[in-house]
């Protein structure tokens, strides 16, 4: 592909992993879970966890930006969260929902 983004495959990799990790903390302090609440308490979970691994900082600001907005309409034009978006698309579409 001509002038394609480049994509860095790890911060597509730990957003894929993490990107509903916040539906668990959403589920038990507010009793239900949603795209918005998912954006809203994923994030510090995942910073958490990624700082445990000594990721780059750099890295864990993109990926908390990335889990911050994939069920919202993009603030951000990372290539990542485009992927992310999509694959959520389709995985959910599969799934029903």
């Amino acid at each position: 592909m001509e002038n394609a983004e480049c994509c860095d495959y790890e911060i597509l990799v730990a957003s894929a992993l993490l990107h509903d990790i916040g539906i668990k903390q959403s589920e038990e302090i507010l009793g239900y879970n949603s795209g918005k609440t998912q954006e809203e308490y994923g994030p510090s979970i995942a910073e958490k966890m990624l700082n445990s691994i000594i990721f780059s900082p750099g890295k864990i600001l993109k990926v908390c930006e990335i889990i911050a907005n994939h069920h919202s309409p993009s603030r951000h034009d990372y290539i990542e969260l485009i992927i992310l978006k999509e694959a959520d698309r389709i995985v959910n579409k599969l799934e029903g929902d």
